[in-house]
């Protein structure tokens, strides 16, 4: 028999390990001495001991482990495979998490996008047809309004457009679909964050499927604010990402790939709509781009395989690490 300390240093871990496991009824000692105390252990429980520890480095926590410390092969197998498919799914989240961390740091940008799913809605509209940028101040009402165009990035040339109108006009639905939105800061401009929008998408291979919308919001204090909003197909790649590695790079260092000879959008007279396929799209992760791109001087690889290394690192730390030394500290020995 081996007191606590002992069977502490046969195992490597501390003794506050073993007394939380004591505590919890995973791992009781053999023998408690009545007048002193002491716990005792035997071979059964270094076995016990050493199963807990094999089970904890496959990545269970303590409180599953309980449950199948004692239970069949099969029923272990597959609490394992969900443990890995747990993983995997934080491992995806976290690449593309990095990604976006790591675009941001390489490419300085006036805007935060965010990819969500929006409902439906339905618009009253005037349309129009404008040859110039410049013209959409003059076109747009004052708050509360929207204004909304068609295009893919920095217009070349003319291109449709659209605002929203209190009462008589033409009725535009846009579905329920997939976007890509950023509120503009006051300091930025709607111009410079319109052009950080459209490198944002190109980078991440977000293709424009439908308008964008640029919604001028007011509050009750009068407080104005502007949110850009471009219906995407996360699924599909633009054609500057299809180009390939060289497309990429283009993307990334050189703002003449904003603009595209087939812009997508309805033709003239045609009914603009946004993703009609955006329903399956809700789920899919912002994919990063493969490639190793220069910006500002240095080398960024936009990938989700340094993610996932430093992801598994801190996994294997992780179920490395004393249970001891979270907060269940037993007052007894």
């Amino acid at each position: 028999m081996w007191r606590i300390g002992q069977l502490a240093r046969m195992a490597g871990v501390s003794e506050r390990t073993l007394r939380h496991y004591d505590k919890i009824g995973l791992l009781v000692p053999a023998a408690v001495d009545r007048t002193t105390g002491y716990r005792w252990y035997g071979v059964a429980e270094l076995s016990r001991l050493e199963r807990i520890r094999g089970l904890q480095r496959l990545g269970l926590p303590l409180r599953q482990i309980a449950e199948l410390l004692d239970a069949p092969e099969a029923q272990v197998r597959q609490a394992l495979t969900e443990i890995v498919a747990t993983i995997r799914r934080d491992i995806t989240t976290l690449a593309a998490t990095a990604a976006h961390a790591e675009d941001h740091l390489a490419v300085p940008m006036s805007i935060l996008p965010q990819q969500a799913a929006v409902d439906s809605r339905r618009l009253r509209v005037r349309r129009m047809r404008l040859d110039h940028p410049g013209e959409l101040a003059a076109v747009c009402p004052a708050p509360p309004a929207a204004l909304l165009t068609w295009l893919r990035g920095e217009p070349t040339g003319g291109f449709a457009a659209a605002v929203t109108t209190d009462g008589a006009g033409e009725q535009l639905f846009l579905p329920a679909r997939t976007v890509v939105r950023a509120v503009v800061p006051p300091s930025a401009g709607v111009v410079r964050a319109g052009q950080d929008l459209f490198g944002w998408l190109h980078r991440h291979r977000l293709e424009v499927t439908g308008p964008t919308v640029e919604e001028h919001l007011i509050d009750d204090d009068g407080a104005h604010a502007i949110v850009l909003e471009v219906t995407v197909n996360p699924r599909r790649c633009t054609r500057a990402a299809r180009h390939g590695e060289g497309g990429v790079v283009a993307a990334l260092t050189d703002p003449a790939v904003l603009h595209d000879d087939d812009p997508v959008g309805p033709a003239d007279g045609a009914e603009p709509v946004g993703d009609q396929d955006a329903g399956g799209a809700r789920a899919q992760l912002l994919q990063p781009v493969a490639a190793a791109v220069p910006v500002r001087g240095r080398q960024v690889r936009l990938t989700a395989w340094a993610a996932h290394l430093a992801k598994r690192s801190w996994l294997d730390e992780r179920h490395r690490e004393d249970p001891g030394r979270t907060r269940a500290a037993d007052a007894g020995r």
